[in-house]
């Protein structure tokens, strides 16, 4: 195997809940701790689902489709969102825990609504979804990974056409928010959808990507699932020079099961996964690790761990 490389999405806590380390359990990753003290280390301003796909999101999805790439369209999230003191907060994806059958109902009631406009949403995903239009408008505005959980004034709509785009958002809400389909018992009501042009992937086309990257079509996936293994790594490597593995697990577990989780997944992450991919970057057998995370991106190589003065860098799990 020549190049690993590690895409670990959800294991650096929000800032704020670094505040009080006495609430916080013990984060035991003594592995992760020795590759984030021996690799090189770069900064990073990306989404870290960028580096698991190469180029247009939108052109996949369009491809999937069976639409033609030129098709005016833009890329739609359901959203669950509510306010606090000083921003609004957002659930989407897969915490939403929306179905199939919901997000269709969903998306029928929404082109009911906008069928005058020439719109219509097609679902790619149950949380994911392509909008096409009769023409192409001139707007921009971030892309759903880029709000993640929380939405503030930085978060708008802007271009010549942004001003019946957020009007449109806006009665869409409010259709949402009174109709007994959106707001589901015991689950995150969908009161809302955020609207982007696209996202652009950083990959490589040679990145053979494994985990839980549901946004990208299944061809585009030498694996889809929620967890993976060292052996599905080694099973792969005889056939990919280059291996990426995405998983955003680890925030599933903090937002789903908390603290408590979130620091058990990683401490098996680091047991299970990463020890072995260690060893076998010592003993030569892979020739390149890379680890990215929420801001930094760590490189090393076989003869990385001789750099024995370098001293542990920052916070166990993280990145």
């Amino acid at each position: 195997m020549n190049t690993l490389h590690f895409i670990l999405d959800g294991w650096d806590l929000p800032s704020e809940w670094r505040q009080f380390p006495e609430h916080l359990p013990a984060y035991h990753t003594p592995t992760l701790d020795n590759l984030r003290r021996f690799g090189a280390c770069q900064n990073h301003s990306h989404n870290l689902m960028q580096f698991s796909f190469s180029g247009s999101l939108k052109a996949l999805i369009l491809q999937d489709l069976d639409l033609s790439l030129g098709t005016p369209s833009c890329l739609a999230a359901p959203l669950s969102q509510f306010m606090d003191m000083h921003s609004m907060q957002v659930i989407w994806g897969e915490d939403l825990q929306l179905s199939w059958t919901a997000a269709h109902q969903i998306c029928d009631l929404l082109n009911d609504f906008v069928r005058d406009t020439g719109w219509q949403f097609h679902p790619y995903h149950a949380d994911l979804w392509l909008v096409t239009m009769p023409q192409n408008q001139d707007w921009q505005a971030a892309d759903i990974w880029s709000i993640k959980d929380r939405m503030n004034h930085t978060h708008t709509i802007d271009g010549e056409d942004a001003a019946p785009i957020r009007t449109l958002l806006t009665e869409m809400q409010m259709l949402l928010f009174s109709h007994t389909q959106a707001n589901r018992q015991d689950k995150p009501p969908i009161n809302g959808v955020w609207l982007w042009q696209d996202t652009i992937g950083i990959g490589t086309q040679q990145t053979a990507v494994m985990g839980n990257a549901i946004w990208l079509p299944e061809k585009n996936n030498l694996l889809i699932n929620n967890d993976f293994s060292w052996s599905d790594i080694q099973r792969l490597a005889d056939n990919k020079p280059h291996i990426t593995l995405y998983s955003n697990r680890a925030n599933h577990h903090l937002q789903q099961g908390g603290l408590l989780q979130h620091a058990e997944f990683i401490a098996n992450f680091d047991k299970n996964i990463l020890t072995p991919v260690f060893w076998a970057l010592k003993k030569g057998s892979l020739k390149k690790l890379i680890i990215t995370g929420k801001e930094h991106t760590y490189t090393l190589t076989p003869k990385s761990h001789w750099r024995f003065w370098q001293r542990k860098q920052g916070v166990s799990g993280e990145i």
